[in-house]
Protein backbone atom coordinates (compact mmCIF):
# COMPACT_ATOMS: atom_id res chain seq x y z
CA UNK A 1 0.00 0.00 0.00
CA UNK A 2 2.95 2.33 0.54
CA UNK A 3 3.85 2.02 -3.13
CA UNK A 4 0.28 2.93 -4.01
CA UNK A 5 0.52 6.11 -1.95
CA UNK A 6 3.86 6.93 -3.57
CA UNK A 7 2.33 6.54 -7.03
CA UNK A 8 -0.60 8.73 -5.97
CA UNK A 9 1.80 11.42 -4.76
CA UNK A 10 3.71 11.25 -8.02
CA UNK A 11 0.46 12.25 -9.70
CA UNK A 12 0.41 15.24 -7.32
CA UNK A 13 3.83 16.41 -8.55
CA UNK A 14 2.40 19.59 -10.16
CA UNK A 15 0.94 20.62 -6.80
CA UNK A 16 4.28 19.94 -5.11
CA UNK A 17 6.13 21.99 -7.72
CA UNK A 18 3.73 24.95 -7.53
CA UNK A 19 3.92 25.01 -3.73
CA UNK A 20 7.72 24.70 -3.84
CA UNK A 21 7.99 27.68 -6.19
CA UNK A 22 5.63 29.70 -3.99
CA UNK A 23 7.71 28.64 -0.97
CA UNK A 24 10.99 29.77 -2.56
CA UNK A 25 9.55 33.09 -3.75
CA UNK A 26 8.05 33.68 -0.31
CA UNK A 27 11.40 33.06 1.35
CA UNK A 28 13.14 35.42 -1.06
CA UNK A 29 10.60 38.17 -0.48
CA UNK A 30 10.17 37.89 3.28
CA UNK A 31 13.19 35.98 4.60
CA UNK A 32 14.36 37.51 7.87
CA UNK A 33 17.42 36.27 9.78
CA UNK A 34 15.92 36.74 13.22
CA UNK A 35 12.69 34.78 12.76
CA UNK A 36 13.69 32.51 9.88
CA UNK A 37 13.44 29.16 11.70
CA UNK A 38 10.06 29.83 13.29
CA UNK A 39 8.64 31.24 10.04
CA UNK A 40 9.86 28.29 7.99
CA UNK A 41 8.51 25.75 10.48
CA UNK A 42 5.11 27.45 10.32
CA UNK A 43 5.09 27.61 6.53
CA UNK A 44 6.24 23.98 6.17
CA UNK A 45 3.44 22.89 8.52
CA UNK A 46 0.87 24.80 6.46
CA UNK A 47 2.10 23.38 3.16
CA UNK A 48 2.15 19.89 4.64
CA UNK A 49 -1.45 20.23 5.77
CA UNK A 50 -2.46 21.31 2.27
CA UNK A 51 -0.71 18.29 0.74
CA UNK A 52 -2.01 15.85 3.35
CA UNK A 53 -5.66 16.53 2.43
CA UNK A 54 -5.62 14.60 -0.88
CA UNK A 55 -3.86 11.74 0.90
CA UNK A 56 -6.60 11.64 3.53
CA UNK A 57 -9.22 11.36 0.79
CA UNK A 58 -7.16 8.63 -0.89
CA UNK A 59 -6.86 6.75 2.40
CA UNK A 60 -10.62 6.89 2.93
CA UNK A 61 -11.22 5.73 -0.63
CA UNK A 62 -9.16 2.60 0.01
CA UNK A 63 -9.88 2.29 3.75
CA UNK A 64 -11.03 -1.32 3.47
CA UNK A 65 -7.75 -2.46 1.95
CA UNK A 66 -5.08 -3.72 4.25
CA UNK A 67 -2.26 -1.28 5.03
CA UNK A 68 -3.92 1.92 3.89
CA UNK A 69 -3.40 3.63 7.25
CA UNK A 70 0.26 2.55 7.37
CA UNK A 71 0.74 3.86 3.83
CA UNK A 72 -0.87 7.14 4.84
CA UNK A 73 1.38 7.50 7.89
CA UNK A 74 4.49 6.79 5.83
CA UNK A 75 3.57 9.47 3.31
CA UNK A 76 2.71 12.00 6.01
CA UNK A 77 6.25 11.72 7.33
CA UNK A 78 7.73 12.21 3.84
CA UNK A 79 5.68 15.22 2.70
CA UNK A 80 7.59 17.97 4.59
CA UNK A 81 11.06 16.62 3.73
CA UNK A 82 11.57 18.42 0.36
CA UNK A 83 10.34 21.70 1.82
CA UNK A 84 12.68 21.39 4.81
CA UNK A 85 15.59 20.76 2.42
CA UNK A 86 14.64 23.85 0.40
CA UNK A 87 14.45 25.93 3.59
CA UNK A 88 17.91 24.79 4.74
CA UNK A 89 19.49 25.42 1.34
CA UNK A 90 17.98 28.89 1.09
CA UNK A 91 19.08 29.67 4.65
CA UNK A 92 22.65 28.82 3.69
CA UNK A 93 22.56 30.65 0.36
CA UNK A 94 20.15 33.53 0.64
CA UNK A 95 19.43 34.67 4.18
Amino acid sequence: MVKRFLRFNLKLTPAYLVLAVVFVVGIMLTGDEETYTIDMATIIAQISLILILPNIFYMFKYRKERGSFIGFLSIVTLIPVPFAIIAVILKLIYV
